[in-house]
């Protein structure tokens, strides 16, 4: 059931959630980078999967789980194309005393550029190679400059474009460029608002404020809004007068990073406890369960819901949650290191 694994290869256990993830929806995937969000739903009874990993380690389950058959049927035409393209030009370009010609290195090229291409396929089986821009970029020029050489199959020519073609070619690319040129003002202007949080560590109301400048430039920025609302809680968690309402304003910042990402178990977490901490125990309940159904073998998950019923003192049941977060996570889980001693001892006394 489970294996403390210090040193174990996390890999296997992040291919075996990538497909599952894809048994969930194998014609379209779970969506274009949504590996990280929905991998708690997936991931494994094990200490090593207690991550929040960015890719799978595998360019190819990568593909298949976060676009489907369909992405990845289109990936495997290009490959194919490229394939069956160079095997076509490999005849046309060996002649007798290419290899000691020094007027030529055609051969060389199109040989060098497919063996490092083959390399690049090979080594994405066991890592996320082509997720890296440098690593893209070089198997896509290497790519280009083997494919520029079907030029000498037969007698083939360039496709001739007329002023329509071109025209439309034309606005396509400035299109294109105007749109990811937008899309990068933005992510710089909110860059800039999220490193003047990280600037103002001794100002907490400037980190709020900095906090919601990035929101209002990029208002689909989950992880903003769930920031936002953790600053909230901690300030209601102080006990201070007036504590309510900030529990419940970081409540209604919680329901907006759920709507935004459904899939992030720590918002229902949160939203529990701030239930919790009004006294509104039984509410809390269905965000607990909500929080479970998306991540089932999280350590934080385990060790927040210990905390829920040692707030409702159910200590036998937090006893479990808290041995349980304390399988998956054996060092740096405060949670459950601290309030394990406590439930223990309420339960000495109980007998």
């Amino acid at each position: 059931f489970w294996v403390r694994g210090e040193g174990s290869d996390v890999r296997p256990m992040l291919w075996k959630a990538a497909w599952d993830m894809w048994q969930e929806n194998r014609w379209l995937g779970v969506g274009p980078g949504h590996f990280p969000i929905r991998f708690p739903e997936f991931r494994q009874f094990h200490d090593q999967t207690q991550v929040r990993p960015e890719y799978v380690h595998n360019d190819y389950l990568n593909l298949l789980s976060e676009w489907g058959l369909v992405g990845f049927a289109i990936a495997f035409t290009g490959i194919l194309v490229f394939v069956v393209g160079t095997q076509r030009t490999f005849p046309h370009l060996r002649r007798g005393d290419d290899f000691g010609a020094k007027s030529s290195n055609r051969l060389a090229l199109v040989l060098g550029g497919s063996i490092g291409v083959l390399a690049i396929l090979i080594h994405s089986f066991v890592d996320f190679s082509l997720q890296i821009p440098a690593n893209a970029i070089v198997a896509v020029i290497l790519v280009a400059m083997v494919t520029a050489h079907l030029r000498f199959v037969g007698k083939s020519s360039p496709i001739p474009l007329g002023f329509k073609a071109r025209t439309a070619a034309t606005f396509c690319f400035v299109s294109a460029m105007i749109l990811t040129g937008w899309d990068g003002v933005i992510a710089c202007r909110e860059y800039v608002a999220l490193r003047q949080v990280a600037a103002a560590k001794a100002d907490p109301q400037r980190q709020y404020d900095a906090l919601l400048e990035a929101f209002r430039i990029e208002p689909k920025n989950f992880n903003t809004a769930h920031r936002i609302g953790e600053m909230l809680r901690a300030q209601s968690w102080e006990g201070d007068p007036g504590f309510e309402e900030y529990a419940r304003r970081a409540m209604n910042w919680y329901e907006t990073a759920i709507k935004l990402n459904p899939y992030d178990p720590y918002n229902y977490l949160r939203y529990g406890m701030c239930l919790d901490w009004l006294g509104q125990t039984q509410e809390a309940k269905s965000y607990y369960q909500q929080a479970k159904q998306r991540d089932p073998n999280g350590y934080f998950t385990d060790a927040i819901l210990g905390w829920h019923c040692y707030q409702t003192e159910q200590y036998e049941l937090a006893k479990y949650w808290f041995n349980r977060s304390l399988k998956l996570r054996y060092i740096s889980n405060n949670i459950a290191e601290a309030y394990l001693p406590l439930v223990e001892k309420k339960l000495t006394e109980s007998r």
